[in-house]
């Protein structure tokens, strides 16, 4: 009788303050506030996955695509234009973090994106107490997520769906819970508009031996808009965030690209029934791009436990542009535009543009091959911010992101061999 009268408060004790740490983590809410506390399961997948989404906070519509938003919006990594894999770290605590990876691979020519990835909530020596006050065991607990999504994207329309599914698992003291849950998003984009519509990890239950708890599932609508300028590129969204545990809020965040290396960000984040007086919590980072990485970090106070800082690194590889601008401007193309070079089409058996001479054939080093207008000049507005000299020419219904043109092969390969120096990855065409 003695053992179950001091194991159950040592349970009990463990259990709620691994849910406080989970809850209030980010964003920031008063559980004494708050009905519905304790109700839900899971509670540790509303965290941000990911420094850039970390600092903004949340808003996926202030953010370039990357791996990280495969955790968030589904339909977001359809614009990923390279596979990257995705690493992250977040700490509170100094026995608390959350770590996350996650890899996205296009298939460019279904215009499908497949993205795995996975997270863990880890709360290390927790103490447990009996009646008297007295430490009888120190445990550790973890939240578990592995996450699915395959999105498609209509270059022409300018829209992505997708959808995402999520196993969970969770050690508590004792007992241990899993289930799963669904995402659905949608993403549109036209000239520099961009919005976001996503309902995230709903419909599931985690089961504790017989007792199922429902994940709090959200569900957000999102603007943004790409301010462009000479002296860098400023991203900013707004976001609505509802869920079924009353902490609906409104998120607004800001990435300013004020160097072809450098991203500043920066966010708030209010719950809508929150008093005037209320704290308005935040969240700040930098991001670092060089090729085909990138490092990022971000910082975001707390409340009741100590600041959370985030790193995350990444990398890109194959094909495409070293970063995809999907946001970025466009303009109509004329004749005069720079990035307008359209070539004619010599068909088989027609006659050549220039009478009595067969077309040389030359080697050009190309960025990727798209069927829509906009997105090409999109690219090349990438490629410029990198100071790679990108035109667009145009054959036909397609668009292509020249980088070079050269009459022999070897003076291709040798200036593709300095690109790839510098992080590129491109590919040289004979035609």
């Amino acid at each position: 009788m003695m053992r179950r009268k001091q194991g159950a408060p040592k349970r009990r004790l463990a259990a709620i303050l691994f849910l406080l740490l989970s809850c209030q983590l980010f964003p920031t809410t008063t559980l004494a506030g708050d009905e519905t506390a304790g109700t839900f399961g899971a509670s540790y997948l509303r965290i941000p996955v990911g420094a850039a989404l970390m600092s903004v906070p949340d808003v996926v519509a202030a953010m370039d695509p990357d791996g990280s938003l495969a955790f968030s919006n589904p339909a977001s990594i359809a614009w990923v234009s390279q596979s990257c894999v995705f690493f992250s770290r977040a700490t509170w605590l100094d026995e608390l973090s959350l770590n996350a990876a996650g890899a996205v691979v296009p298939f460019p020519k279904y215009d499908l994106a497949l993205s795995l990835g996975s997270r863990i909530l880890y709360a290390g020596q927790l103490k447990g107490f009996d009646n008297d006050g007295e430490v009888v065991s120190e445990d550790s607990y973890y939240g578990l997520a592995l996450s699915s999504a395959l999105s498609k994207k209509f270059q022409r329309l300018g829209l992505s769906v997708g959808v995402g599914a999520t196993y969970m698992r969770e050690h508590l003291p004792v007992e241990v819970g899993d289930g799963v849950t669904m995402s659905f998003g949608a993403s549109y984009e036209r000239n520099n508009h961009h919005i976001d519509i996503f309902a995230e990890d709903v419909g599931g239950d985690i089961s504790f031996e017989g007792h199922d708890y429902p994940v709090d599932g959200r569900y957000a609508l999102g603007y943004g808009y790409a301010f462009n300028r000479r002296s860098g590129r400023l991203d900013v969204g707004t976001q609505a965030m509802f869920s079924h545990s009353k902490l609906n809020r409104v998120q607004l965040g800001a990435a300013y690209h004020f160097h072809r290396f450098f991203i500043f960000r920066g966010g708030f984040d209010r719950p809508f029934d929150a008093p005037e007086t209320a704290q308005l919590p935040f969240g700040a980072g930098l991001g670092f791009r060089y090729g085909t990485m990138m490092l990022d970090y971000a910082f975001a106070p707390q409340e009741y436990f100590a600041s959370t800082h985030t790193f995350s690194v990444g990398f890109s590889f194959g094909a495409g542009a070293a970063r995809s601008a999907v946001m970025a401007p466009v303009l109509e193309p004329t004749a005069s535009s720079p990035e307008f070079n359209p070539r004619p089409v010599v068909k088989s058996g027609s006659s050549s543009p220039n009478p009595g001479r067969e077309p040389k054939t030359n080697y050009a080093i190309v960025a990727g091959v798209h069927s829509r207008a906009e997105s090409a000049r999109a690219e090349v507005r990438a490629l410029r911010l990198l100071k790679v000299p990108a035109t667009m020419e145009t054959v036909g219904n397609r668009f292509t992101v020249v980088i070079g043109r050269y009459k022999t092969l070897e003076a291709a390969n040798s200036a593709l061999e300095g690109y790839e120096k510098q992080g590129h990855r491109f590919q040289v065409e004979a035609n």
